[in-house]
C-alpha cells in the first residue's frame, strides 16, 4: 500500500542521490573485504576486488569535484570499522551532507543483500548491522524524520539495488486526493464546501502535508468523474454527497440527480487502479452494498451503512486524512477515525462477504458513517522479509483482513446523505 512519510523529508532522485545510494552499498562490500579471514587462497582475490570497490568510491567522489578520498585499509586489518566511521563523518560536513542519507541506506542494504549473496554470512548479527546503520539515520541526519522500522521491512524486500532505487522513488512519489462532490438540486442541501475545508485543513496540518496533491471536481457530472480521474491518475477517490442502496448520485446538465449504479462505477475505477488508485472513501449514505462490487477492481473502500449526517461525515474524513497526512496507511488511518470521531461508537463483529472476482475475500463492516470494505491484495515475494531486532514482522503472504466495526446508535433526522428508498 502507498505510504508517505516513510522517507521523512528526504527527496530521492536518481540524478542527484542515485550514486550515494551506489557508494554506500560499495562502503559496505570494501568494510567486509577488508576483514574477511587472511587466507592464502583468497587474499589475492579479495584484494583485486578491494582495489576495485576503493577506486569506485574514490572516482564517484573525484568526479563530483569532492575533495575527499576514502583511505586505503590493509587487507584483514581490524581498523576497517573505524575508516568506515570516518567516512560517515566526513559525509556529515555540510558539502557532502545532503548525501548521507542515501549512503547509509545503501550501506544497510549491502548488509541485508549478504542474506542473498552468502546465506552463510546473513545471520542475525548481520542483519543487526543493518539495522544499526540505517537506524543511525535518527542521529546523524536528525532532521530527515526517517521511519526506520518501516524502511528496513521495505528494504529487506528488495532483491537488489534496482529494487531500492524503485523502492526510494516511489516512496517519494506524491499522493493525489480526487475530491468527488455532487449536490443535485433536487435533493437535500449538504455542507459539502465545509467538509472540503476540513479535508484540506487536515492535510495542512499533517506531519506530510508537503506528499499531497488536492484535486476537487464540483458538481460533478459523470463525464467530469472519468476526465478527472484521467487527467489528474488519484491516489485516493473521495465520494461526498448524495446516494442509495442502488448507486451514486451526481449532477446533470441542468444540475439535477442523475444515478450512477456501482458495476458501471466499477470498471472506470479499475482503470484508474492500473495507473495508482489505492483505496476508494464513500462518504455517503447507504454504500455498503455498492462497496463490495468496487472493492474487487480497487481493494480498499471505506463505504457506510444506513444513513450518514453531514457532522458526522465531516469528522470522520479529516480524522482519517489527518492520519494519513502523518504517515499511516490506509488500514490504520481508518483505525485512528474511527477512535478520534468525537461521537464514541459501540464495536460489533464485522461481517463477511466473498468476492468471486477478487483475489481474495472482502470484510464489511458496519458503522455510523465509517463503516469499511476492504480486500487487501500482497502477493507473496520471492524474497522474504527481514524484521527490525524486536520488531514482529507480518506475513508477506496474500493476505485478507478485516476491520473493527461500529453499529449505528441512532440515525439523522434532518442533514442524512440518502434517498428514501422505497
Amino acid at each position: 500500500m502507498t505510504q508517505v512519510g516513510v522517507l521523512g523529508s528526504l527527496r530521492y532522485t536518481e540524478r542527484e542521490n542515485g550514486w550515494a545510494l551506489g557508494f554506500g552499498y560499495n562502503l559496505g562490500a570494501y568494510e567486509t573485504l577488508s576483514t574477511a579471514p587472511p587466507t592464502e587462497e583468497l587474499e589475492a582475490k579479495y584484494d583485486r576486488k578491494r582495489v576495485v570497490t576503493l577506486n569506485d568510491m574514490n572516482h564517484a567522489l573525484s568526479s563530483r569535484k569532492y575533495d575527499y578520498r576514502v583511505p586505503e585499509v590493509a587487507y584483514g586489518n581490524d581498523e576497517s570499522f573505524y575508516v568506515v566511521q570516518e567516512v560517515f563523518e566526513e559525509f556529515g560536513k555540510q558539502y557532502l551532507a545532503p548525501q548521507l542519507p542515501f549512503v547509509l541506506i545503501g550501506n544497510a542494504f549491502y548488509y541485508l543483500s549478504l542474506r542473498h549473496i552468502s546465506p552463510a554470512l546473513g545471520g542475525d548479527s548481520i542483519v543487526r548491522l543493518a539495522y544499526e546503520r540505517l537506524d543511525s539515520l535518527l542521529w546523524r541526519c536528525e532532521d530527515t524524520k526517517v521511519q526506520v522500522d518501516t524502511l528496513f521491512v521495505r528494504l529487506s524486500a528488495c532483491a537488489g539495488l534496482p529494487d531500492v532505487r524503485r523502492l526510494l522513488r516511489s516512496l517519494y512519489t506524491h499522493m493525489t486526493i480526487l475530491m468527488v462532490l455532487a449536490d443535485p438540486a433536487d435533493e437535500g442541501r449538504l455542507r459539502l464546501l465545509r467538509e472540503e475545508k476540513a479535508l484540506k485543513d487536515a492535510l495542512q496540518s499533517a506531519t506530510n502535508t508537503e506528499s499531497f496533491r488536492f484535486v476537487t471536481l464540483p458538481s460533478c457530472r459523470p463525464r467530469d468523474l472519468a476526465s478527472g480521474i484521467r487527467r489528474n491518475r488519484p491516489t485516493f477517490i473521495h465520494f461526498s454527497g448524495h446516494s442509495s442502496r442502488r448507486g451514486m448520485f451526481f449532477e446533470d446538465d441542468l444540475g439535477n440527480s442523475v444515478m450512477i449504479e456501482p458495476t458501471k462505477l466499477a470498471p472506470l475505477l479499475a482503470l484508474a487502479a492500473e495507473d495508482g488508485l489505492k483505496g476508494v472513501v464513500m462518504n455517503s449514505c447507504h454504500t455498503k452494498d455498492q462497496a463490495t462490487v468496487i472493492a474487487a477492481e480497487v481493494g480498499h473502500v471505506i463505504a457506510m451503512e444506513g444513513p450518514l449526517g453531514d457532522a458526522q461525515a465531516i469528522d470522520f474524513s479529516s480524522q482519517f486524512y489527518a492520519a494519513i497526512g502523518d504517515g499511516d496507511e490506509f488500514q490504520k488511518a481508518f483505525a485512528w477515525a474511527l477512535a478520534g470521531c468525537k461521537k464514541p461508537v459501540p464495536r460489533v463483529p464485522p461481517k463477511r462477504i466473498g468476492l468471486s472476482s477478487a483475489p481474495a475475500p472482502a470484510g464489511v463492516g458496519v458503522g455510523v458513517g465509517v463503516p469499511r470494505s476492504n480486500s487487501l491484495r500482497a502477493a507473496a515475494g520471492s524474497v522474504k522479509a527481514a524484521a527490525p531486532p524486536n520488531y514482529d514482522l507480518p506475513s508477506w503472504t496474500a493476505l485478507s483482513t478485516t476491520s473493527s466495526a461500529a453499529t449505528p446508535t441512532d440515525t439523522p433526522q434532518h442533514d442524512g446523505r440518502s434517498e428514501m428508498d422505497g
